[in-house]
Formats: structure tokens, C-alpha cells, sequence
């Protein structure tokens, strides 16, 4: 996202205050407000997940692993 923003309808990235969480505009898309609030819906489901689970295999494939359990009819399964 950082590196192609186009791909993602990020038409303006900045550094919040503080300087570890970059904030964004999009035309397209959840809003920065939108994602904050998906997460939040989302934590417990997410945090159920640890780096590295039997069920996941290697830590590194985590990250995509949740990216397909997060669409909807995957997560009900759960």
C-alpha cells in the first residue's frame, strides 16, 4: 500500500503525530474511519489467531491466512 497507493485508491498518505502510524485519503474504499472501525469489530476474531498456530503452519503465512478468513462467509465458518 505503501509503495503503489494508486493500487489502493490512496490518493494522500501522511506520518500521524507521533511518527509510527501513517493515516490516509482514499476515492475509493473504506475511509481511514471505516478500517478503524472493521477492526475494532474484528479484534477478538483476530486475536484468537497467534503468530504461529498448528493450524497456520509458518508464521509468515499468517498475515495471508487472515486476509482469507477475514471475508465473511469464511469467518462464519469459525
Amino acid at each position: 500500500m505503501y509503495d503503489h497507493p494508486e493500487r489502493f485508491s490512496i490518493t494522500r498518505s501522511w506520518l500521524r503525530p507521533g511518527g509510527n502510524v501513517y493515516d490516509y485519503e482514499c476515492n475509493a474504499g473504506m475511509t481511514p474511519q471505516q478500517a478503524r472501525q472493521a477492526l475494532s469489530e474484528n479484534m477478538l476474531f483476530l486475536r484468537s489467531f497467534a503468530s504461529s498456530t498448528p493450524q497456520l503452519g509458518d508464521f509468515r503465512f499468517r498475515d495471508h491466512a487472515l486476509l482469507l478468513y477475514s471475508r465473511q462467509d469464511a469467518a462464519r465458518r469459525f
